[in-house]
């Protein structure tokens, strides 16, 4: 905390010094969505649009890569976030070709990531915009006349349901009293069982085509479906 010579700080000086902490964070975000963006660009420059031949040889090449490719796949899926593209056959996708658990990881790493940098680029950039577009929503009304507790049960109910993920991750953004940590976590436990269970399913395709093949996983079906089902119910 800077030191102030008059004395306790005045309500300026706060302002000033949220204004200026406000500002570095949405530089960090540009810096960070600049480096996502860029490295989507790269790993899609040999992709054609609406080849889908082509994006799965990518995802598999990146397969063999070891940790950089799973990192490189969690950025990718960054980037897709960030276009407001749906989630749920890259999702599959991953799982069919990488292995549940291995999909797993990588998607929910990717998922709450390409959120938090939503959240903050509503927050800082498109402030206005989203406010606009949310005045007709009931539910944005009421967040907005909550407390901080009531806020985070309304964004488990939010991040829960199929609604339009810009609405999930660029709206909280303009919420006030919401804090980046409290989003990012209920970002991160809402995502865990979506993510587990897009991944079965992604995987069981995969058994489909290999019928003789032993489960690449320990736990049973029943098991999967209860975790996920029971974590988002």
């Amino acid at each position: 905390m800077p030191f102030y010579y008059g004395g306790c700080p005045t309500s300026s000086d706060i302002s000033h010094a949220r204004e200026s902490r406000q500002g570095r964070n949405a530089w960090v975000a540009i810096g960070v969505c600049c480096l996502v963006l860029l490295t989507a660009l790269c790993m899609l420059s040999e992709l054609h649009v609406g080849s889908n031949k082509r994006f799965v040889h990518l995802l598999q090449r990146l397969k063999s890569s070891g940790l950089w490719g799973d990192m490189s796949i969690s950025t990718l899926l960054v980037a897709w976030i960030l276009f407001l593209l749906p989630t749920t056959m890259f999702e599959l996708t991953v799982a069919y070709l990488l292995g549940m658990w291995r999909a797993v990881l990588i998607n929910v790493t990717g998922k709450t990531i390409g959120a938090g940098l939503s959240f903050l680029i509503g927050r800082t950039f498109v402030k206005a915009r989203v406010m606009q577009r949310l005045d007709k929503e009931p539910m944005w009304s009421t967040m907005l006349t909550v407390d901080v507790k009531q806020q985070v049960l309304l964004l488990f109910l939010l991040r829960a349901a199929y609604i339009p993920s810009a609405l999930k991750n660029y709206g909280p953004g303009v919420v006030p009293g919401l804090s980046a940590f409290h989003f990012l976590w209920v970002t991160f436990v809402v995502n865990i069982p979506y993510s587990v269970l897009w991944a079965w399913w992604g995987h069981m395709a995969r058994s489909l085509g290999a019928l003789d093949a032993p489960p690449a996983h320990p736990l049973s079906s029943a098991a999967v479906t209860a975790f996920a089902g029971g974590c988002t119910l």
